[in-house]
């Protein structure tokens, strides 16, 4: 097997084709300095929210199309890639979810509709300046009503800033291919744009130039030519989103990869590469064979197993995830197990809001991480270390969506990629693999889920239900809120190998999160052995103990990189063992001086009689350097005394002689 190259396989690669504008938008540091200084007033910040929702999904899509349930729509467009003008044909088979005279959908008015069929009939239609358009029935049909309509356009599909639809080139010879992820469908074709009714089965048919070949979604069911024209048929069976329809026509080479689940279980990878990648592509493609069983070992059975899946190549530097049929721009290993990861995490299951596309983006980007933990062990602290730097650097916001109506925010590759893919890995080591990968599979599984559209409060149901954990706090501080935490620990063994660590922590945004809860790794080294203890860290503060079998020379904090943290600091202060604590002058007839020979900050200084009676008592905090502390002891009367010095790890005791 060839070595891979890995690169992080990036929706927003696709921002190297848009506008500058949205470019500009994205290095833009304004908005997230006026989204920090409103998102820490937390009642005001979700009241605004909340009133904010309806009006963003008003705004890409018209809620009154939600008075149907579509179960079937069959869309026939003419296509060439010569130009980016097309006609269509979309036949929609609905149910009414009330009584209704008017069907609505979205489409942007850059599609001019020509005329409406219904039971044959052409009916009235009005298509305003935006993004709406409906349909006038001739009389009203009541709920539960099963019924359709016919939609004759044409026109040339608008972008939103990452394509619609585009026309690239690639060794002189076109290629016209759709991105309609996240609003990008009601631009090409009507459709009810939301995260709220999958499609039941589709029929997607293109009518092209015959030089190109066109590829889609589910089972190529026919290729016909006539007169310098071919007519492609594909179908797709299983329930799917609007956005995640796709459509590619250029000059294609067509191969295919096979992979077997068991001996009488196999199915296809259809790939359509361009004839000048063709060996390359063959060489890597292949690569994706092992992966597909391993997700399929980890989360469920490829969902669409009585299809295929397959790649089109488009010329773009990255991938969508359309499915059963992931457009990518190489073989490259990263980029195709993220696309492939998606027909899981993205279509099987699809987030049901924008602002939970870390259901989709997060979880493939984490899957690319797992392949190389299993498939070249070698490289993943690699993996591991690259995420982080780049989580380092990312705006102070959370990885959930706060504004939806800003591509480049909900496909924000620091936050909604990498940070969201290092979540899925906290959350694997404070639940442990066997957990983790149970819940992935139960969530996977659930009927109320499959083929169907997820938020992220259905993944916390599957993650506590299995593990027993609650981890609703884990989410409100690392999913809701910004930023990460530096860790400060101090330690100290005495004698007897009995071991004290003192863990601190500050928070990069307090006024988000003040404390982040998590489970800490922390290594013990010395004599030739060494340890990872884990520790529940769930103050501010905390003291632990532990007991070792061997003599400590040296602690990591964090070894293996389970943990989002940055800037740790690890310090041994000195502890009774390293240091002589004296008190002079003694006998004393008046005050006392406690003397210390090295840099030593004790915690408390009580004095007691014999009797175990408790005279004095005095919380100090000692300057390191200064090694002297005084006693006010002028009042205590005469008698021998003991002075008990504690601090985080330990205590000694002192006998003092007070003279009259």
């Amino acid at each position: 097997m060839a070595r891979p190259q890995f690169f992080y396989s990036l929706k927003f690669l696709k921002l190297l084709s848009v506008t500058l504008f949205i470019l500009t938008f994205f290095h833009s540091e304004n908005l997230s300095a006026q989204f920090l200084s409103n998102q820490f007033d937390e009642g005001k910040f979700f009241e605004n929210e909340n009133a904010s929702n309806q009006r963003l999904l008003n705004f890409f899509s018209d809620p009154r199309a939600n008075n149907v349930d579509i179960f079937y729509q069959r869309l026939e467009l003419t296509l060439d890639p010569d130009t980016l003008y097309m006609k269509g044909i979309v036949s929609t088979s609905f149910t009414a979810k009330q009584n209704l005279d008017t069907v609505y959908f979205d489409l942007y008015d850059s599609m001019v509709v020509d005329s409406v069929l219904y039971h044959n009939t052409s009916v009235t239609f009005h298509q305003p300046i935006n993004n709406s358009f409906w349909i006038l029935l001739p009389s009203e049909i009541i709920s539960g009503t099963k019924d359709s309509v016919k939609v004759f356009y044409q026109g040339i599909p608008s972008g939103d800033g990452f394509g619609t639809f585009t026309k690239g080139f690639h060794n002189n010879s076109p290629c016209l291919f759709n991105l309609s992820e996240p609003y990008a469908a009601m631009f090409w074709w009507p459709c009810k744009q939301s995260l709220t009714d999958k499609i039941d089965s589709i029929d997607v048919i293109i009518h092209h130039p015959s030089k190109y070949k066109e590829a889609s979604n589910g089972l190529l069911i026919s290729r016909d030519t006539l007169n310098g024209w071919a007519v492609t048929h594909w179908k797709h069976v299983y329930p799917i989103a609007p956005y995640l329809i796709g459509v590619s026509v250029s000059e294609y080479s067509v191969y295919e990869d096979t992979v077997h689940f068991s001996p009488t279980d196999s199915m296809i990878i259809l790939n359509y590469v361009f004839p000048e990648y063709l060996d390359t592509a063959k060489k890597y493609s292949a690569n994706l064979i092992p992966v597909i069983k391993f997700y399929a070992e980890t989360f469920g059975d490829y969902p669409f197993k009585k299809e295929k899946y397959g790649h089109a190549q488009w010329t773009y530097g990255g991938g969508m995830e359309h499915q059963t049929m992931s457009f990518v721009g190489s073989m490259n290993y990263s980029l195709i197990t993220h696309e492939l990861a998606h027909q899981w995490f993205g279509d099987h299951l699809t987030c049901g809001t924008w602002r939970d596309i870390w259901l989709n983006e997060g979880f493939a980007t984490y899957c690319t991480g797992l392949c190389i933990e299993k498939f070249y062990s070698d490289k993943f602290r690699k993996w591991k270390e690259d995420d982080l730097s780049v989580i380092k650097n990312a705006q102070p916001q959370s990885v959930w969506v706060w504004d939806t109506s800003w591509n480049v925010r909900i496909f924000d590759y620091k936050l909604t990629y990498a940070k969201g893919a290092y979540l899925l890995h906290m959350l694997r080591w404070k639940l442990g693999d066997a957990d983790f990968f149970a819940a992935l599979k139960s969530y996977q599984a659930d009927p109320n889920l499959t083929y169907n559209f997820a938020v992220v409060p259905d993944l916390i149901q599957h993650l506590q239900n299995q593990s027993g954990q609650d981890v609703t706090s884990f989410f409100n501080q690392w999913y809701y809120g910004a930023g990460y935490p530096t860790y400060h620990l101090q330690w100290n063994q005495n004698a007897e190998n009995n071991l004290k660590m003192y863990v601190e922590q500050e928070t990069s945004i307090p006024q988000s999160v003040t404390f982040f809860s998590m489970p800490i790794p922390v290594q013990f080294i010395g004599e030739g052995k060494d340890s990872i203890v884990r520790f529940e860290n769930d103050v501010n503060g905390q003291l632990f103990s532990i007991t070792l079998p061997f003599k400590v020379d040296s602690v990591l904090f964090d070894p293996d990189l389970h943990l989002i943290s940055f800037d740790n600091t690890v310090v041994r202060v000195p502890g009774f063992d390293d240091v002589t604590i004296s008190l002079f002058p003694n006998p004393s007839s008046d005050n006392i001086n406690l003397f210390f020979s090295a840099a030593f900050v004790p915690k408390e200084i009580d004095i007691y009689d014999l009797s175990g009676r408790e005279i004095y008592s005095s919380s100090i905090e000692v300057n390191r350097n200064l090694g002297v502390y005084p006693i006010n002891a002028g009042t205590i009367a005469a008698g021998i005394y003991l002075v008990k010095v504690k601090d985080d790890y330990g205590e000694k005791i002192l006998k003092w002689v007070k003279a009259k």
